[in-house]
């Protein structure tokens, strides 16, 4: 067992981990945090793949990026992608 999710209704989202990967958890996967929809909890690191990022933006730079600015991703361990 991973980690489980508890609603306000009582409900549990159990998860496991079925890979041989390293689970990195995000500030708001600690105990008693409180995860809207769409938060990231954790990431999967299987060390054999890049990440996947997604990334939600005002359109304005999204329209600089497809004009050909560039973004630079800064992952929890300090690492920074272009």
């Amino acid at each position: 067992m991973v980690f489980s999710l508890q609603s306000a209704r009582g409900g549990v989202l159990n998860f496991s981990n079925p890979c041989n990967c390293d689970i990195m958890l995000t500030e708001n996967g600690t105990v008693g945090a409180t995860v809207l929809p769409g938060t990231p909890i954790a990431y999967v690191n299987t060390g054999d793949a890049g990440p996947t990022i997604k990334a939600v933006m005002p359109d304005g730079l999204s329209k600089m990026l497809l004009f050909g600015a560039e973004a630079v991703a800064t992952l929890p361990t300090g690492q920074k992608l272009p």
